[in-house]
């Protein structure tokens, strides 16, 4: 729903997972701080339906706003909450026993 809502800053080609993304509302962008910033360039002339130009604030709240509302998040490319550090445990397996086996057999 994310993405039919909001428009991107950039899009992937996920069917080439590879290669680079395209910009789209943002016309560049650059890691800094060895990864732990993305800086983007706002595309010039990007402007919402009602003739008022999108800003870098717009794009900040736009963000923060995905990040805190976790309903309004998908599972497409794009801001995520980051889940809990900790590995999530396997599910069980389902298991049957056969009357001819003495252990149960899981799947």
């Amino acid at each position: 729903m994310q993405s039919l809502t909001y428009e991107p800053l950039l899009e992937f080609n996920l069917m080439q997972p590879t290669s680079a993304p395209v910009p789209w509302l943002a016309s560049a962008y650059q890691w800094s701080d060895g990864g732990g910033t993305l800086t983007f360039t706002i595309r010039p002339g990007v402007k919402f339906s009602d003739g008022k130009p999108m800003t870098a604030a717009d794009v900040a709240f736009t963000f923060n706003l995905l990040m805190k509302n976790s309903a309004l998040a998908s599972s497409a490319p794009g801001p995520t909450r980051r889940q809990s550090a900790r590995p999530r445990r396997a599910r069980p397996r389902p298991c049957s026993r056969s009357p001819s086996l003495s252990t149960p057999t899981c799947s």
